[in-house]
C-alpha cells in the first residue's frame, strides 16, 4: 500500500489538554488550537513575534482583534492579509532583507506591554501542516522577555514589507 504525503496521519498521538506553565504539543491540531487560544486571551492586548509566514485566516482574524501587533516575517511576499492588522511598533509587518528565519514564535504582551507568555513552534502558519511539528507554550515573564528581546534584535535589522494597494 502506498503511503500518502500526510506524515501526521501515520503517527497517532494523544490529543490532550495540558495545564501548567510549560505545555508541549506535537499534533498539528493541538498546536493550532493552542496558538489561537493564546491569541484570544483577554490579558494579552498586544502580540509581537517572528514568523516564517502567516497566511492562516483564523490566526489572522485573531490578530486583527488585538490592540496592537508587530511581526517580522521571513516570507518577503507582499500579502494583502496583513493590511488591516492593528499596529503598535511602526510597520505592523516587516521582513528580513536577506536570508531567512527558521523559527516561529509569538510573545503575548499585557496592557503595560510587558511580556507574559511565549509560544514557539515549528509549524508555519499557512504552510505545510501535514509534516510533523512541535510547539511549546511557556507562561513565564522572564523566558518570554528573552523572546521579546530576540524579536527586538530581529526587528532592528528588518525592513518594512511593502503591501500592494487593495484592488
Amino acid at each position: 500500500k502506498e503511503v500518502g504525503t500526510n506524515l501526521n496521519a501515520l503517527v497517532v498521538r494523544p490529543n490532550w489538554n495540558q495545564k501548567g506553565k510549560v505545555q508541549t504539543y506535537f499534533s498539528t491540531r493541538g498546536i493550532m488550537r493552542k496558538i489561537r487560544q493564546c491569541l484570544q486571551r483577554k490579558d494579552t492586548p498586544y502580540v509581537c513575534g517572528c514568523l516564517e509566514t502567516c497566511t492562516h485566516r483564523p490566526t489572522l482574524g485573531d490578530l486583527r482583534n488585538k490592540q496592537g501587533v508587530s511581526l517580522v516575517v521571513s516570507d518577503r511576499t507582499a500579502r494583502l492579509e496583513y493590511t488591516d492588522l492593528p499596529r503598535f511598533r511602526g510597520d505592523t509587518v516587516r521582513t528580513v532583507p536577506f536570508g531567512s528565519m527558521h523559527y516561529n514564535f509569538l510573545v503575548g504582551l499585557n496592557e503595560k506591554r510587558r511580556s507574559i507568555w511565549v509560544i514557539f513552534f515549528t509549524l508555519p502558519l499557512g504552510g505545510n501542516m501535514h509534516d510533523l511539528h512541535t510547539a511549546t507554550f511557556v507562561q513565564d515573564e522572564k523566558l518570554s522577555a528573552f523572546y521579546a528581546e530576540e524579536y527586538l534584535r530581529v526587528h532592528k535589522v528588518s525592513v518594512p514589507l511593502t503591501v500592494p494597494a487593495a484592488c
